[in-house]
């Protein structure tokens, strides 16, 4: 029962997840935290994968020093920690996206930085991913 209620919360968190990918498609990666009763873990979604923290129990000091210090941490981060792709900006009132690319040639020191706009959306990732 245990381990068909852990699959069930993992199975929601993807869920989750894919919203956040279809509705915000300059994300990198996705934070997601997960509750039972005391215990919480935090959870990074990836392009390869899930990694999750080891428990973290809020009912003990240092458990719940842990997550406040994580949510202090988020507070602070730079949009690329949270996972924010930075080189990607909606086109207001469009459904288009700048992109910053680096152009680099053989003979150049430094890259040069080119901007691309994307010309519509080929496919969503609704369709990609379905449920």
């Amino acid at each position: 029962r245990l381990e068909n209620e852990k699959r069930n919360v993992y199975v929601q968190l993807i869920e989750y997840t894919r919203q956040i990918y279809a509705t915000q498609a300059h994300m990198r990666f996705v934070w997601e935290l997960t509750m039972c009763e005391t215990v919480v873990r935090c959870c990074l979604f990836h392009h390869d994968g899930v990694r999750a923290t080891s428990n973290i129990d809020i009912s003990e000091s240092d458990g719940l020093k842990r997550l406040v210090t994580l949510f202090v941490h988020w507070s602070f981060s730079s949009a690329d920690r949270l996972g924010y792709d930075t080189s990607m900006t909606r086109v207001l009132d469009t459904d288009t996206w700048e992109i910053e690319c680096a152009d680099r040639n053989a003979s150049d020191e430094s890259p040069k930085i080119s901007k691309y706009v994307t010309a519509s959306t080929m496919i969503k990732v609704t369709n990609l991913y379905s449920p």
